[in-house]
């Protein structure tokens, strides 16, 4: 091997922190690491014997009688290599390696070392062993070191690069193209971290690339080093996590989606569109078994990746086995390919499938099961290709059925609610038109009864009968109020009025059916208002009403109204029974009731009607409570309510 490449191939050793030479056969130094050591030589040349008479002054007559034995002989490289090897003595001061077919390499130890058991390992066998590819080059481009694991990522032996340009050996390996080497230097030597990584792709293996400059004994750049990661393992698990990450993402989206919509057919569509899109599936369809208002059988269906009038043309599934499988299993199916079933082509009339069909080889079924068990549909998947489906989709899309079993479930309970509530209004509806009639008629009989007696005693029968048949006229009215208020229908006849006579006129009618309680009114002057004058005196009588019904131990209720700024605050105080905290917010709901020892009679639609009545208004109706020591009531409209 030409001397100047010998030095190029050596030259990394001089890094090392011990003795290094490199002989021929006959022990002649061709290379060197220290070469302070062995210049004095007695022979005249630098060989390998001056360098053990300046390493080993002590013990240079028996070593060098040795080592001249076994390299003057007619020994091959191998042979004295061999022999240097097994040498009891000459093992404990050097170990040596054969370099091709015509170089030993000697390490040695100083003398100061010399009680030491191990040798220094050198540097060829530490590069080899590294688990990582290692390349070296140096700041003109030639090729130092390539070892094993660098051999087994591209598949070239290091005995046919050393030397080589790295520019050369970039042209079949691209992922070593720089610019050129000089600018892979300056880009180094401007890294704060004076290491640049990056991460690339080498047939199915992730790699990392650290490339790092190597210096000299003087900190001189000699060369380029770079160290090639297997990450392959990393970055899939990787891949995988954020995948797992993305899909968990995905699904909490499609929960949210589902909750927020209670309708059966968007509920369908929205499932049909994001499991199709999600499992990669070219068309999707779902079924969903539901029932006619006759009681009746029949199954809903959406599709994504076709369109409806083509899959009209096809009718319902058929009884196939493959069919069997998709509605009455519970559990998720995969056909790789459906022309490979073995009940594919044997069922008539079609014999496979139909004519004008979209083509389908790869197929995928999940059954829709509610928390009951009942199988609520099915979810279909198909492919013009085999083999699209997996397990992996079959869990990710038994999740999204699982939620849209939920997302039906709740809104085939709303629409039962929704149809007992019409029901419910219809039948209130009904009753209240047929109460009005009759009460109209007995109040005016009444009244006429009550114009031509003249006993005294009569008289105050006469008016509880009256006060009892206005109470029924009132809840008549709230009632039949309800159902045009649940269908929107409830209109403002508005008007100028004051509001502070309207209170002193409602509290005289509450007094007349209800003389138990002194009811105080705070008024801060009159106040002119713009609003529905009878539906505000329907307000004011329910609030005021209640204050004195659910207050039976007090004998006082307060009424107080006042203006700030552009509206009227109204406040109605008891002392009375109170409300827990547990039911305050539930206190507006329609037919709500708290829960009263008192045994108090009502029907919970009094409240209900006054916060949708101020609504109306634009204003706001809310209450202060505290349990055994009463409730106060305020309700705040806009004064010049448009």
């Amino acid at each position: 091997m030409p001397l100047n490449l010998i030095k190029k191939k050596f030259e990394l050793y001089d890094l090392a922190p011990f003795y290094i030479c490199v002989t021929n056969s006959i022990g002649e130094i061709l290379y060197s690491n220290k070469k302070e050591v062995g210049i004095n030589s007695q022979e005249g040349s630098l060989n390998v014997y001056n360098c053990i008479q300046s390493l080993f002054r002590e013990s240079y007559p028996l070593i060098n009688k040795k080592l001249r034995t076994i390299l003057n002989s007619q020994n091959t490289i191998s042979e004295a290599v061999e022999l240097l090897e097994k040498d009891t003595l000459l093992k404990n001061i050097f170990s040596v390696k054969q370099v091709d077919e015509e170089l030993i390499v000697f390490f040695f130890k100083t003398q100061e070392e010399e009680s030491q058991n191990n040798l220094p390992v050198f540097l060829d066998s530490l590069v080899n062993e590294t688990a990582e590819g290692v390349i070296c080059y140096t700041i003109t481009g030639e090729i130092v070191v390539w070892n094993l694991e660098a051999e087994k990522l591209f598949g070239i032996k290091g005995s046919e690069l050393i030397g080589k340009k790295i520019t050369e050996v970039a042209l079949d390996i691209p992922v070593l193209s720089e610019d050129n080497v000089l600018s892979e230097i300056i880009k180094l030597k401007q890294s704060e971290a004076a290491i640049i990584e990056k991460e690339i792709k080498i047939g199915e293996r992730y790699v990392k690339i650290s490339a790092k400059l190597i210096h000299d004994k003087a900190n001189e750049v000699i060369g380029v080093s770079k160290c090639f990661s297997d990450v392959t393992r990393y970055v899939t698990d990787s891949q995988l996590l954020q995948k797992h990450v993305e899909n968990l993402q995905y699904l909490n989206d499609i929960w949210e989606s589902l909750s927020q919509n209670l309708d059966v057919q968007n509920i369908l569509q929205i499932v049909t569109d994001v499991t199709t899109k999600f499992s990669g599936a070219a068309y999707g369809a779902f079924f969903y078994n539901s029932l006619t208002e006759d009681g009746e059988a029949m199954k809903l269906f959406t599709l994504s990746g076709a369109r409806r009038e083509d899959f009209m043309k096809l009718g319902m599934p058929r009884n196939t086995d493959i069919f069997k499988k998709t509605f009455n299993s519970k559990e998720g199916f995969i056909a790789n390919d459906v022309t490979k079933h073995y009940d594919f082509g044997k069922n008539s009339p079609h014999n496979g499938l139909p004519k004008g069909h979209l083509p389908v080889r790869s197929y995928m079924s999940i059954p829709v099961v509610s928390m009951t068990g009942e199988n609520m549909g099915s979810l279909l998947f198909g492919h013009p290709e085999p083999g699209k489906f997996s397990q992996e989709h079959i869990k990710m899309m038994q999740s999204i059925a699982s939620q849209a079993a939920v997302a039906l479930e709740n809104s085939k309970l709303l629409e039962n609610v929704k149809t007992l509530s019409d029901k419910k209004d219809l039948f209130i509806t009904v009753v209240g038109h047929e109460l009005r009639s009759p009460l109209t008629t007995i109040k005016g009989f009444i009244q006429v009864l009550s114009e031509v007696n003249q006993d005294n005693d009569l008289c105050i029968y006469i008016e509880k009968v009256l006060e009892q048949v206005e109470a029924l006229n009132l809840l008549v009215s709230d009632l039949l109020d309800i159902g045009q208020i649940e269908a929107g229908k409830i209109s403002l006849e508005k008007s100028e009025f004051c509001l502070s006579d309207l209170v002193k006129n409602t509290i005289e009618t509450v007094l007349y059916a209800q003389n138990t309680h002194e009811i105080l009114f705070d008024n801060k002057g009159p106040m002119i208002v713009t609003a529905d004058k009878r539906r505000i005196q329907q307000v004011l009588y329910n609030l005021i009403y209640n204050a004195v019904k659910y207050s039976p131990d007090a004998d006082k209720v307060l009424v107080q109204i006042k203006s700030e700024k552009d509206e009227v605050i109204v406040k109605i105080i008891d002392y009375g029974i109170g409300i827990s905290e547990k039911h305050i917010h539930n206190i507006f709901d329609r037919f709500y009731r708290v829960p009263s020892k008192k045994n108090i009679s009502g029907i919970g639609i009094g409240l209900f009607l006054c916060s949708k009545i101020i609504k109306k208004h634009g204003g706001t109706l809310s209450v202060n409570s505290v349990l055994d020591e009463g409730s106060e009531f305020i309700f705040k409209i806009p004064q010049k309510n448009v």
